[in-house]
């Protein structure tokens, strides 16, 4: 039988297996640094591009130019900033994008988002845009841990979106609000936020003035629990008039410790806006604060609100879902009021507040968990509780019934028909009048003598 003689390793095979062995344990170290908080430095790309900044301002100073579009990319954990990065009109089409997504990392984790630019610094803004066209900020964790008045603050700016950016729980609260849009020479057009989560960083988390196109999308939002100073969720049009507002497939909170007339969103000068398929919580958890709102229309500068699809939730405290104050041409339809009630009584009833005689607005297939509405409203159908005729008439006489409803008046305009539609036929005259308060009566009189069919009755008071 014959062997096979073993050999002597090769001396240059130990070598590189030395070589190996080391290099692997280099590798592994300096792994293990990069991955500790501390060795990961502040670190932004611009185009992808292999130089990194540690500032933003230094990276939007690398910018190619102007007007081309620029990609600033902040990698984990994020930076951290004491001077205001001020955009201004040398600095357009501008794309801050964070590595991860600190929206969803939030909200499944509780944690912070894995790229977080935090505020150190004083009391201003952490971001000013000026005469910008075309900002993006993608991904990123908002925070701030010194005193700034607010997150970003835009002056006559256009094509502005925020996507998957969290501005929430953080650490100190911003002063004014997270997001505002000023009044300025010009106005602010086609400000999008979508994705993303404001919660609990403001009195005020958006706050535009002057503002065309503000689009609010598949977002949470919710004021500061800080008693007196928290204001609203959403306000648009504090000073000036504003143009084309919607609330799409979002959500809003009213924590139980804000302000007792703190409001989801506060339409103060506003023309046309929707408000559709979204979650309003008045008095969170549940609170004390029985004059918080949902929505809440200032004056008669504000027309022409949609409102459809939508669950409003009072908490089983908060008294009204949404008050009008004399808007023209709101139309609340097809939504959900559920435990809200009146400032005395139970059980809660109330949903829809007309403080004042609003013009030309719409209730109509409206779900609650009572009456809607029991304050003075127009445009406000009711159904008689029992049907009127069925008995002969000679001619000139009347079968009469009542239907109670809420805020009506002498006086008022009232519109009626048949509850399924169909017509009594030419022999018979049908009428409705407010006899007195909160009552309407109709009458059937007979033209010539026959018996009118038994009907139940819609009125309208309008």
């Amino acid at each position: 039988m014959s062997t096979k003689s073993r050999t002597a390793p090769n001396s240059n095979t130990q070598a590189d297996l030395i070589r190996f062995r080391t290099s692997l344990i280099c590798s592994v170290a300096i792994f293990a640094c990069l991955l500790s908080p501390a060795a990961r430095a502040q670190k932004i790309t611009v185009n992808d591009g292999s130089t990194t900044y540690t500032t933003i301002a230094n990276a939007l100073a690398a910018c190619p130019s102007p007007n081309t579009s620029c990609l600033l990319t902040i990698f984990p954990p994020g930076i951290s900033i004491s001077s205001t990065v001020a955009l201004s009109s040398s600095n357009q089409n501008i794309t801050i994008q964070c590595v991860g997504d600190g929206f969803f990392d939030y909200v499944n984790t509780g944690t912070r988002g894995p790229t977080t630019i935090t505020w150190t610094g004083g009391a201003s803004a952490m971001f000013t845009s000026n005469s910008v066209i075309g900002f993006t900020m993608r991904g990123c964790d908002i925070n701030n841990t010194g005193s700034a008045t607010e997150f970003f603050n835009i002056t006559h700016g256009f094509y502005h979106l925020f996507d998957r950016v969290t501005v929430s729980e953080v650490t100190t609260p911003f002063a004014t609000d997270a997001i505002s849009c000023q009044a300025g020479t010009q106005a602010n057009a086609f400000i999008t936020i979508k994705d993303s989560l404001f919660l609990n960083s403001a009195p005020i988390e958006v706050n535009c003035d002057r503002v065309n196109k503000l689009k609010i999308e598949n977002t949470e939002l919710g004021p500061t629990a800080g008693g007196s100073s928290s204001t609203a969720a959403v306000q648009v049009g504090s000073t000036t008039q504003s143009y084309d507002f919607s609330f799409d497939s979002s959500s809003c909170d009213i924590p139980a410790g804000a302000a007792a007339t703190a409001t989801c969103l506060n339409l103060m000068r506003l023309e046309g806006g929707s408000i559709i398929g979204s979650y309003c919580e008045v008095s969170e958890a549940p609170g004390t604060a029985a004059g918080q709102l949902c929505v809440r229309m200032e004056n008669a500068v504000t027309s022409a609100v949609h409102m459809v699809g939508n669950r409003f939730d009072g908490d089983g405290v908060a008294n009204y879902g949404i008050e009008t104050n004399g808007a023209p041409g709101a139309v609340i339809e097809a939504n959900s009021f559920d435990d809200f009630q009146q400032t005395t009584g139970t059980p809660p009833t109330a949903a829809v507040d007309f403080l004042a005689n609003a013009n030309d607005t719409i209730l109509r297939s409206n779900v609650a968990s009572g009456a809607i509405p029991t304050v003075a409203g127009y445009n406000f159908t009711a159904t008689t509780p029992s049907s009127i005729g069925g008995t002969a008439l000679t001619a000139g006489q009347c079968a009469s019934g009542t239907v109670t409803v809420s805020g009506a008046a002498p006086g008022m305009p009232v519109s009626v028909s048949t509850s399924d539609g169909s017509f009594l036929g030419g022999a018979f005259n049908v009428q409705a009048s407010v006899t007195s308060s909160n009552t309407v009566t109709i009458n059937v009189c007979a033209v010539v003598a026959g018996t009118p069919a038994a009907k139940n009755f819609i009125v309208n008071v309008n």
